[in-house]
């Protein structure tokens, strides 16, 4: 709340504007951009052009356009064209966050998309740093909303690199990431899945070639 000096005018006077604007200018900015930002973000998910399957990234570490267009395409020879459309497409998402003083709008609305990718179409793969992983996995529907290791894994990893909850697992670290460490990259992710909670044959379908993407990604 905002410090107020003087006489407070009558909402929505001649006088109250100026008042209003040198108190409140910031909190308006604030909030405008915050809106804005989830605007666009239910624009950009319904004009998204239709993918085989998605994956999406969530933390602290910054991928270029040409290792996001490496990922995609590497994992794009993993499955099967799931739509029948002739290619097989994978969309690789980078939901950056900074944690940086004045970057509170811009990681707040990144958090928004990242919670709307949970409801999205064909988007099964989560690829967290350690940190985001606790924030995405403190609450008490962690079980309804992810699969657990154990359900999707061919060869369980090693315990050590298990991420468990009240004893189930339900993300791997990928540091013993065969062509994540191929590609050099210095970040230290997990992996965990979404369950497939929908009846639709398209959508089965993309889980069960994410499947297949996250265990080409565990592998040693």
């Amino acid at each position: 709340m905002a410090e107020v000096y003087g006489v407070k005018p009558k909402k929505f006077t001649k006088e109250w504007w100026p008042y209003f604007w040198m108190y409140y200018k910031w909190h308006t900015i604030g909030i405008v951009f915050v809106v804005l930002a989830v605007v666009f973000t239910v624009a950009q998910c319904l004009m998204r052009p239709k993918t085989d399957l998605s994956i999406t990234y969530a933390g602290h570490h910054m991928f270029t356009d040409e290792q996001a267009a490496q990922i995609s395409a590497d994992m794009g020879g993993v499955i099967d064209d799931i739509d029948g459309d002739g290619h097989k497409n994978v969309d690789f998402q980078r939901y950056t966050f900074m944690d940086k003083p004045g970057t509170e709008e811009s990681d707040y609305a990144m958090q928004t998309k990242l919670n709307m990718e949970f409801y999205n179409d064909r988007s099964y793969i989560f690829l967290p740093d350690e940190q985001l992983l606790k924030t995405m996995t403190n609450n008490d529907y962690c079980d309804d909303l992810y699969a657990p290791v154990t359900a999707w894994a061919q060869n369980m990893p090693d315990e050590s690199l298990l991420y468990s909850i009240e004893g189930v697992p339900y993300a791997v670290k990928l540091t013993d990431s065969a062509y994540l460490n191929s590609l050099g990259y210095d970040t230290e992710m997990y992996i965990m899945l979404k369950r497939d909670s929908k009846d639709d044959e398209l959508e089965k379908a993309a889980y069960e070639q994410s499947v297949k993407i996250a265990n080409k990604l565990i592998s040693k």
